[in-house]
This record gives structure tokens, sequence and C-alpha cells, in this order.
């Protein structure tokens, strides 16, 4: 009796995981989204490069599928420290969302939230709306939303050679392979 209610409880449990995979399966194949999904892929180790201005190493990327929304980061760091023994790190984020209202609405959310840190900078020709902000440090933040897909960089520690013209080039990249 035990090892028929033992195999029950085995199969229960497969069947209910399997049948909730291949729903959660069906759901991501439904609202697969379209190529902006790989723009991730232009953000590369030589985009890194030119803009932390050395060697760098690819620490992490992750991506995330919640609520129809689909969201992947990932964080770039330089091999050489500088001179406080600190490593530059490179952060993208993409985000698209099920509708640009949502999009908009955390657009709007993050510019209102950075403007209490330090004067915000509009973008032109970025996406439909952008923005650019120094934290305290001087560090540049880059946030552009267009349609319904939001991409957000960020310097952290970063080195004195860092290239502003490169990361700005890199938002319009971002963008322009997402047309």
């Amino acid at each position: 009796m035990k090892t028929v209610f033992i195999a029950l409880l085995f199969f229960s449990i497969s069947y209910f995981s399997f049948a909730q995979s291949a729903d959660y399966k069906a759901e991501i194949h439904l609202n697969l989204p379209d190529t902006s999904l790989h723009s991730f892929s232009s953000v590369t180790k030589t985009d890194a490069v030119l803009i932390l201005g050395g060697l760098v190493i690819l620490k992490d990327s992750i991506w995330k599928y919640e609520g129809g929304n689909w969201n992947f980061h990932c964080v770039y760091l330089t091999v050489k420290k500088d001179s406080l023994n600190q490593s530059g790190r490179l952060f993208f984020s993409f985000e698209k969302y099920r509708k640009i209202a949502d999009a908009k609405r955390f657009y709007d959310l993050m510019k209102v939230q950075n403007i209490n840190i330090s004067e915000i900078h509009n973008v032109d020709q970025l996406g439909e709306e952008s923005f650019l902000v120094y934290d305290v440090l001087g560090n540049p933040f880059l946030m552009i939303r267009k349609g319904n897909r939001i991409y957000k960089l960020k310097v952290y520690q970063h080195l004195n050679d860092t290239d502003l013209k490169n990361f700005l080039n890199l938002g319009n990249k971002l963008i322009s392979s997402n047309e």
C-alpha cells in the first residue's frame, strides 16, 4: 500500500510539474518577442572596452521572463583596477513590456527618481525619450525608451578614461539595431 501511495505521489508531482512547465513554455512561445529581444548582442566586449578604456570580462548576464515582460541585463568589468583598487563596470539592461503604457510609466518613474540625484540632460535622437544623468561620483546613466522597450546603460566606478562619446554611441547602436 505504501508503495502504491509513493508511486501515485511521484506520478502526480511529475504530471503537474510537466503540465506547468508545458504551460509556461506555451506562454513563452505565444509571447516570443521580435528581434528587439536580441539587442543584448549589440553590447559587445569591444563596446565595453571603448567605454571603460581597458580590457574587460563579462561578469554576468541574466534573462528573465515574468508576467509577460522580458528583462535582460549584463555587467562587464575591467581587468585593470584604478588607483583606488576598483574595477570599472558597465551595466546594461534591456526590458520589453507588454504595453507601451507600462514602459512609459516605468521610464517616467525612473526619470523622476533621477531628478533628485542630479540635473537631467535630455538626449535628442535616441528613441522616443531618453535622458542622461550623472550620480554624485560623476558616473553616467543613460536611459532610453522606444515603444515598449527600455534600455539602460550605467558606468559604475568608472576609470578616468571613460569615453562619454562611446557611451552615447552605444545607446544609438542599440536603438538603431532594433529599427
